[in-house]
């Protein structure tokens, strides 16, 4: 579980990415329900997370983590 930060700084949410869509992310936040967020609101440092996380796992791992 991260907080996730909007490119404006005002916004933040706790949650886990549990998948990389075209233009999108999904976060289950701590709450059990999920959020699809848009690349473009993603603050810099969540774009790199997103970065890092598809160059050592790819795109479509990411299901199978959020099965565990």
């Amino acid at each position: 579980m991260r907080s996730w930060t909007d490119n404006t700084g005002t916004f933040e949410v706790r949650g886990r990415l549990i998948a990389i869509l075209d233009g999108h992310v999904r976060l289950l936040k701590d709450n059990g329900r999920t959020t699809t967020v848009p690349n473009r609101r993603l603050s810099t440092t969540d774009k790199k997370y997103v970065d890092e996380v598809i160059n050592l796992h790819g795109r479509g791992l990411i299901g199978q983590f959020a099965s565990r």
